[in-house]
């Protein structure tokens, strides 16, 4: 089989490799790119790659994915640093960026695996912390004084919220991954 892969926040780090090595896959026919820039040199003049300018928090995108019925959704988008004195701008892009991805997900069939980037933060940095604390999944997320781990707390919770009302009512149910890096560094960027 081969996939369509939907990856939103492809002009970024991140986003950005994901488009480029699944456009080196056999497996792979084409992957739709969402992000609010242009895009990158690294995706310049890549026969595989269709791309959607759009905030994910729009209503603009959409219909033009929908067109290409990805199978795979890797969700990468989100502004990271804090936008000082613009919070709410950041909350709307982060939140209801992400609430809008996951809108998409489980209102098509055709979606069958969902990818959601997240962060090891929400279970929160804090100086009370010891080695001997692990965290693990039946751990909840804690609060945390940084705006990042908060939204991403929030999020997760949110699509948790999703999962377990579309399994309750019987809806559509892609498989779902979660990744939580503790931090991202590279040669890009």
């Amino acid at each position: 089989m081969n996939h369509i892969v939907f990856i939103t926040g492809a002009a970024g780090y991140i986003g950005g490799m994901l488009a480029d090595q699944y456009s080196k896959r056999s497996d792979v026919e084409k992957i739709i790119c969402l992000d609010r820039d242009d895009r990158p040199n690294l995706l310049e003049n890549n026969p595989k790659i269709v791309w959607v300018k759009a905030h994910t928090n729009d209503d603009t995108w959409q219909a033009e994915v929908a067109k290409h019925s990805p199978d795979i959704v890797i969700h990468t988008a989100w502004q990271i640093r804090e936008l000082y004195g613009k919070q709410d701008d950041q909350w709307k892009w982060n939140v209801i960026g992400s609430e809008k991805v996951f809108d998409f997900v489980f209102a098509n069939s055709f979606v069958k695996k969902f990818i959601h980037y997240s962060t090891v933060s929400s279970y929160s940095a804090l100086p009370t912390n010891t080695l001997q604390d692990v965290f693990t999944e039946d751990k909840p997320f804690r609060d945390s004084p940084y705006l990042y781990a908060t939204e991403k707390k929030v999020v997760e919770e949110r699509l948790h919220t999703r999962y377990e009302k579309a399994v309750k009512e019987g809806g559509h149910v892609p498989q779902i991954s979660i990744i939580r890096p503790a931090s991202i560094t590279g040669p890009r960027g």
